[in-house]
């Protein structure tokens, strides 16, 4: 499946489905989420902010829980 850098909740959602998971917030079960888009820098490698990771941030839209996705990992082939 092919996640752009500002994919949409619906593209990160049905990208968890083909690899057999479901969105439901992991604190209270709810479906209903906000997406924000975040470039984090990695500590891995060479130092502090050497990458640059692409990741959707889920925000729980009843408990404000945080789930992040980072988007190359569902991109990529299992």
């Amino acid at each position: 499946m092919d996640i752009s850098s500002r994919s949409s909740m619906e593209e990160v959602r049905q990208a968890i489905q083909s690899r057999g998971g479901t969105l439901a917030c992991n604190v209270c079960g709810r479906e209903e989420f906000s997406l924000e888009h975040v470039s984090p820098r990695d500590a891995a490698g060479a130092g502090y902010g050497t990458h640059q990771l692409k990741r959707a941030d889920f925000i729980c839209e009843n408990c404000g829980h945080v789930m992040g996705f980072e988007l190359v990992k569902l991109q990529s082939n299992r």
